[in-house]
């Protein structure tokens, strides 16, 4: 399965499996806001962030949410279409890391058939290996939702008519 990051200061594509971690982050992403509002001078925006989350201050021209709004979108969307490009490739789940605001973002402009359920946490400062485990869980939980299921219908229904005691049967 594959994880995505995203926060302003350090966007990264993950590539996990249960013991291992390797990023993946394709070149043509900017890894953080800043960079690509650098990189467009349309933007025509500056902006900083506060502390460790996803909250960013922005200054330009025009209201400063529209700006803002449209910055991020513009943003986003570049990343959805890059992360989409390679995950299309390897056709394996993804699992969303980030704030509520951007997972929603995310996920209005997401063409990406495999996202599975997001994690709302801000994944800026964590680690690697973190964010792989915080994966995991989804992963887990996903493919053996249907096990689980079956497992609880089949104590209700069967309830008193099943043993593992040899001497019973």
């Amino acid at each position: 399965w594959c994880m995505l990051a995203l926060s302003p200061k350090n966007l990264r594509l993950l590539r996990c499996t249960r013991e291992d971690v390797e990023r993946i982050t394709p070149e043509d992403i900017f890894t953080n806001i800043e960079d690509f509002i650098s990189d467009k001078p349309e933007a025509n925006l500056q902006f900083h962030t506060r502390g460790d989350s996803d909250d960013v201050m922005y200054f330009g021209h025009g209201g400063a949410g529209d700006d803002r709004k449209r910055v991020v979108e513009k943003y986003m969307r570049g990343v959805e279409q890059s992360v989409t490009r390679l995950m299309r490739q390897t056709n394996e789940p993804l699992v969303l890391v980030a704030s509520e605001e951007i997972i929603s973002l995310y996920r209005s402009l997401n063409k990406y058939q495999r996202l599975m359920e997001p994690v709302t946490r801000y994944p800026g400062s964590m680690k690697d290996h973190e964010l792989r485990d915080m994966g995991w869980e989804v992963i887990h939980n996903y493919f053996l939702k249907d096990m689980y299921q079956a497992l609880e219908k089949f104590d209700k229904e069967e309830a008193g008519r099943t043993s593992n005691n040899l001497s019973q049967i």
